[in-house]
């Protein structure tokens, strides 16, 4: 190979390399997403999950390998975002029911409103996640909907997710 050659195909590699993400870059956008979620900046977690979600695997980087932690567990980045969008809607329904708490009598109405909306949606997408087969955060999805369909005031649909 001549050295014009390889000075092209190095650079072409390199060039390729700023479009395929690494574990280690997935990692840290997962740990961002993590913090917003945690900062309560609904909307920046969302679309950082839905970012992570939209990453094509490739042959340089099965996105089945990369592993991220979430609730004390190791789980594919997939499926740690999808259960995380799922739990979104959880947290954000428990920050409105706190603001309720403390809001004057007509917004408190339309806060819990909203709070049960947010805990049903999430009740919904984390019943779907415990029942896909092979789901690794089955039992966290599970007792999760259970809990937002309590909190929602949807009782017996509590009572059925924690059979």
């Amino acid at each position: 190979m001549t050295p014009a050659v390889l000075a092209a195909l190095l650079a072409v590699l390199i060039a390729g390399s700023q479009w395929v993400s690494n574990p280690e870059d997935l990692g840290k956008r997962f740990a961002r997403a993590q913090g917003l979620l945690a900062t309560a900046d609904w909307a920046g977690a969302q679309h950082s999950y839905e970012a992570l979600l939209a990453v094509p695997d490739h042959p340089l980087l099965r996105l089945s390998r990369v592993r991220v932690q979430v609730d004390e567990q190791q789980v594919g980045l997939r499926e740690a975002a999808r259960y995380q969008l799922a739990n979104l809607a959880r947290k954000q329904a428990q920050q409105e029911r706190q603001e309720a708490a403390l809001a004057a009598p007509a917004a408190a109405d339309s806060l819990e409103q909203q709070a049960r909306t947010h805990h049903h949606q999430a009740a919904q997408r984390l019943v779907a996640l415990r029942d896909e087969p092979g789901f690794a955060l089955q039992d966290q999805a599970g007792y999760l909907a259970m809990e937002c369909w309590f909190e929602g005031k949807e009782y017996r649909e509590a009572a059925r997710a924690g059979q």
